[in-house]
């Protein structure tokens, strides 16, 4: 690279979409799990099929309390696809009606599996109130897999708000429950989180340790879906080591599941990893192919989050063919998109990158006002990297020095 600056990586939350293996459904548990499992392991050719296991269980039990439980995994297979918007439309409407008959338990879940859709869309206040309330019912009425989940939930939320002592709290819940009953599911999930605070603070072997421990968990439960988020979360773990081999083959082979499965923003988070590691490669061409695709896919499924760090990816790109004007623009769309989400952690990131950029096109004022805010976000949030990187490029600002920097940090002639 020519420049200093290392692209993002994302990482994939781990947060259970689907049906468990439980009592509470009657005798009927295994033809459900049969549902869901056709629809996760196909993608949509199985979702036709599990829509139709659902629908044949449903029907023979004939009780007014299944409904919402069809619609619910409707809506989880929806998620998975990418259509957020219908899934939540079906969770709105499960929880109203559940609302109005009386089923607080229920409608609790429904709320908890509303927050989370709306984090996923980009509305993670909204979504932690919601979330939050749900808490507050599952906490006396809930089961310890329903504690598990949403405090698995909430840390999320949480963690992407930068909030990373409640995530690390909320996590930690989560895990202790599950090893007290022994949900591997549940304790794999809250591993894989736990790991994703770490690695936002700069502790990489604590990170590295507990996404080794959740893929272990998977590969002895056979649960490969899940797998694959692991595997994205090692792949970013082995990149910011600079181990971008490594990096890509854990990215590559989140990318191969995720296809299979069909879940559409799994894929557009490893192909946006993968650009990442081809920018760092100096392989634009490349770069720009799998940014496109993850634009794309973001934009058809509303993925905000992955919109601002894919143009900031593009924003990379364009730098590095010359192209400053229209790099600034793209990084300016960014750092808006990461302001709207209250994203702290990569408003900090574009922000820096963008100061970097009008640093190298002498709009000196402009690049000191980004730097001073990405240094106060990264501060305050105690991200050890980012204040680094904001620190270095202070130094720079105040020395008067505009030229891009080489891979070593070093003045390029």
């Amino acid at each position: 690279m020519s420049s200093s600056l290392v692209c993002c990586c994302f990482r994939s939350s781990a947060c259970t979409v689907g049906l468990r293996p439980c009592g509470c459904w009657g005798g009927s548990t295994g033809w459900r799990q049969a549902g869901w499992s056709g629809c996760r392991d196909r993608g949509r050719r199985g979702m036709r099929r599990g829509r139709k296991t659902f629908s044949a269980v449903w029907l023979s039990q004939g009780d007014q309390h299944y409904p919402h439980i069809v619609y619910r995994r409707k809506a989880e297979l929806l998620e998975m696809l990418g259509e957020w918007d219908r899934a939540e439309a079906i969770h709105r409407g499960n929880l109203e009606w559940l609302k109005g008959h009386g089923y607080r338990h229920q409608a609790a879940v429904s709320r908890m599996n509303l927050g989370w859709i709306m984090n996923r869309r980009g509305l993670g206040r909204e979504g932690l109130t919601l979330l939050e309330e749900a808490e507050g019912v599952l906490e006396s009425d809930g089961t310890d897999y329903d504690r598990c989940n949403v405090h698995n939930k909430i840390g999320n939320v949480c963690y992407r708000l930068g909030d990373y002592q409640r995530a690390e709290s909320h996590f930690g819940r989560s895990l202790e429950i599950s090893l007290k009953r022994g949900d591997l599911e549940q304790e794999a999930n809250a591993l894989n989180n736990l790991g994703n605070v770490y690695g936002d603070l700069g502790d990489l072997d604590r990170a590295l340790e507990h996404y080794q421990k959740s893929y272990e968990i998977g590969e002895r439960t056979r649960d490969v879906y899940n797998n694959a988020k692991t595997a994205g979360n090692l792949g970013w773990c082995y990149y910011a080591k600079n181990d971008l081999s490594r990096a890509m083959e854990w990215y590559q082979r989140s990318a191969s599941v995720a296809g299979q499965c069909g879940d559409r923003h799994l894929l557009s988070v490893a192909l946006g990893n993968m650009a990442a590691i081809f920018i760092g490669r100096g392989e634009f061409q490349e770069a720009e192919r799998h940014v496109d695709r993850r634009l794309e896919i973001a934009r058809e499924i509303g993925d905000k989050r992955g919109l601002s760090i894919s143009l900031s990816h593009r924003g990379h790109i364009l730098r590095e063919k010359g192209e400053l004007r229209a790099a600034e623009d793209s990084l300016g769309q960014a750092v808006s998109l990461a302001r709207e989400l209250d994203a702290r952690y990569f408003l900090s990131m574009f922000l820096n990158e963008r100061a970097q950029l009008l640093l190298e096109m002498a709009r000196i004022d402009e690049a000191v006002a980004c730097n001073e805010e990405a240094l106060a976000i990264a501060t305050e949030m105690g991200v050890g990297k980012l204040v680094d990187d904001a620190t270095k490029l202070r130094t720079r600002l105040l020395s008067g020095d505009a030229g891009p920097l080489d891979s070593e940090g070093r003045r390029k002639e």
